[in-house]
């Protein structure tokens, strides 16, 4: 969308990267880094981060989802808006859906 502030697209979760260390997620055809979803691990004042590994990966395709469902939700309020949806919209949207859930296609 050419409204959008982010970075563009594609976001994708970088397995090869997480040496322990937390799940990276880079974008577009540089490969620039967004994000780490990290591990978790004891603050100063002794608390603990309550993040598991599990959430720590669901974290990490959610946030490789976004632009996608941005999209997926923008393309579907506008048909909405509009006239009534169409099955592509749909499929777009149920598609960003199982991606932020970190599913195969």
């Amino acid at each position: 969308m050419s409204d959008t502030k982010w970075t563009p697209g594609p976001w994708r979760v970088c397995p090869e990267l997480d040496a322990g260390d937390g799940r990276h997620v880079h974008a577009g055809e540089h490969d620039l880094s967004i994000c780490r979803c990290a591990t978790p691990h004891i603050y100063h004042n002794g608390g603990v981060d309550k993040v598991t590994p599990a959430q720590r990966e669901a974290n990490a395709f959610l946030i490789a989802a976004a632009p996608d469902l941005y999209d997926a939700l923008y393309d579907l309020v506008f048909q909405v808006s509009h006239n009534p949806p169409s099955w592509l919209s749909l499929d777009e949207a149920e598609e960003a859906l199982r991606n932020a859930r970190g599913e195969k296609p």
